[in-house]
């Protein structure tokens, strides 16, 4: 299946898109690291009614952390440099679509694994299982300890989810 017609990609881009999301997302990933692919991974998932364990979090992490540190990182990293030279301007839009590939790429992976890496949870509340699969994601990288950005995470994802 190609990434732009897979359900995860849809979603993801679709929420991504959606007003205060991206900041919350990008200020979660920038602070504590956190994938925020992994961040949409785990709201796509109770979006569709299953839930991820600690240990299906850090199962899909294995999948796509070789990917992540020797493709999505590097490219990241020299599109965020290339902002320290005058005149690269059309240089940075085209290595922000690459590194935009690079993360197509991931959730591709993420998609083709997602029935061995999460359960089905029928009659849950979607809410229930958001808060579930972000306080499972919480858990691998506590990232917060007061669950402050926590709640503003699901608070943003909740509303663009419906």
């Amino acid at each position: 299946m190609q990434m732009k017609n897979s359900p995860l990609w849809r979603f993801s881009n679709n929420i991504y898109r959606k007003e205060g999301v991206l900041e919350i997302l990008l200020y979660v990933q920038d602070k504590f690291s956190i994938d925020v692919n992994m961040i949409l991974f785990v709201a796509w998932l109770a979006s569709i009614n299953r839930s991820l364990t600690a240990s299906d979090i850090q199962d899909a992490q294995k999948l796509v952390s070789l990917w992540r540190t020797k493709v999505i990182v590097p490219v990241r990293k020299i599109r965020r440099s290339i902002r320290d030279f005058s005149g690269t301007d059309y240089l940075y839009e085209d290595v922000k679509k690459l590194e935009i590939e690079t993360e197509k790429e991931e959730l591709k992976i993420l998609f083709d694994n997602y029935i061995a890496l999460s359960s089905e949870q029928k009659g849950e509340l979607k809410l229930d299982l958001l808060e579930s699969n972000l306080h499972a994601l919480n858990e691998i990288h506590f990232f917060d300890e007061d669950k402050i950005v926590l709640t503003q995470v699901k608070k943003i994802l909740a509303i663009s989810m419906g």
